[in-house]
């Protein structure tokens, strides 16, 4: 078995473990990115493309296990946790159980708020150089229909405020004055200043080039055996570094057992053609729906069913729907369904920091890897200098869940 020996290894090649590479090039570090999957097929292609600093509250939160329960049978359920999964997840359940209340989203809110703020202002620092993946700060609607719901997001609304961003409450003829020729049903909405979008594929193969313009390598296709401090056995052998940072997303769980990771299954659905130019959130459905150069990409659902990476038509069809009345049903008879595994923590904050001397983290971000990785790239990048972080890295320790007794 060959050996190489590199600055950096960084295993994991979406979109957090390139914003990783980036930002520790910069720094003055040599980069080599790993990934056992090819380029753009995992989650960080796959997903809505929407930077979401109105995302505040984490998603263990207060009533979402007991709506799961209550989801358990509906299969076209937006949120669904799979029973034969349970017994796996148990230990990664109960904390996030314990971490569904109110006192963990206040504490959560502000920090999630800061991390996200630089999330956009790290992909307005990258469009100025070259904007080649398509960054806009469009705004966000979250789309209500029942005056149930409409209560639920005044809420949410009076919570963004409270932590600085900037949100209207838009009644139905607000809503359609946003959205012209808004087809889904809406009794009004929130209009989240803030929010944009990216072009998820393009922002993966710019963040590649920039890598690779800077004397980086990314390699794709080649699968990791097993990892620890400055060293990385792969199939086709072992790579020594200075410094080892795993970034796998969903399987980095599988690679340290300290990262209490749990895949999270999505689903998408792309259509060529035109649609709404502002990204939206139908709130009953948890459908998304967001423009992107020359089509549209609908997506949502989230369920935890291990890595079940098989396509249950029942789970795509609340998406299906909402894309047959923007391109009609023809449009949609032999959709193109992409699906895949979000890392989600136990309370809904992204693990980054060190692991060991030389091995660090990057992965938990959940749904929100996409918002979340310019701020991940600076940050680890920082505490791997040892210079300054730009904000508390504390309430992202990686190893914070087998740091105490539960």
């Amino acid at each position: 078995m060959s050996t190489s020996s590199s600055d950096v290894v960084i295993v994991g090649g979406g979109v957090v473990g390139l914003c990783v590479a980036l930002s520790l090039q910069r720094m003055g570090r040599s980069v080599t990115v790993i990934s056992k999957e090819a380029a753009g097929q995992g989650a960080s292609a796959g997903n809505a493309g929407m930077i979401v600093p109105s995302h505040v509250v984490p998603l263990s939160a207060p009533g979402v296990i007991a709506q799961g329960l209550r989801w358990m049978t509906r299969r076209d359920a937006p949120f669904h946790i799979k029973p034969s999964a349970l017994p796996g997840m148990a230990p990664w359940l109960w904390q996030f159980r314990k971490h569904c209340t109110a006192a963990h989203v206040a504490a959560s809110v502000p920090v999630l708020r800061d991390f996200s703020l630089e999330g956009v202002e790290g992909f307005r620092r990258l469009a100025a150089h070259e904007n080649d993946f398509a960054w806009k700060q469009t705004g966000l609607l979250m789309v209500y229909r029942t005056p149930q719901l409409a209560e639920s997001l005044r809420h949410e609304a009076k919570v963004a405020e409270k932590a600085g961003l900037r949100v209207q409450v838009l009644d139905a003829a607000g809503t359609a004055a946003q959205v012209p020729r808004l087809q889904s049903q809406a009794l009004g909405a929130l209009l989240f200043e803030d929010d944009g979008r990216v072009d998820p594929d393009a922002l993966l193969a710019s963040l590649q080039r920039r890598i690779e313009a800077g004397g980086g390598t990314v390699r794709y296709g080649l699968r990791v055996q097993s990892l620890g401090p400055r060293e990385v056995v792969t199939e086709r052998g072992t790579l020594t570094a200075h410094d080892v940072v795993v970034a796998a997303g969903a399987w980095s769980g599988r690679l340290h057992r300290s990262l209490k990771v749990q895949p999270a299954k999505g689903y998408s659905v792309t259509v060529r053609g035109e649609g709404p130019q502002i990204p939206m959130i139908l709130m009953e459905e948890r459908v998304t729906i967001t423009a992107l150069p020359g089509r549209m990409r609908y997506g949502g659902t989230l369920s935890l069913s291990g890595f079940d990476g098989s396509v249950d038509r029942r789970r795509v069809a609340p998406i299906l729907r909402e894309a047959a009345r923007y391109h009609g049903e023809q449009a949609v008879q032999a959709p193109d369904i992409w699906t895949g595994f979000r890392p989600a923590s136990p309370d809904g904050l992204p693990f980054v920091g060190r692991l060991a001397p030389g091995l660090w983290a990057a992965t938990g971000h959940g749904m929100m890897g996409v918002s979340l990785a310019p701020a991940t790239g600076r940050l680890l990048s920082e505490l791997m200098s040892g210079s300054t972080p730009f904000m508390d890295p504390a309430p992202f320790d990686p190893l914070r869940f087998t740091r105490r007794r539960d």
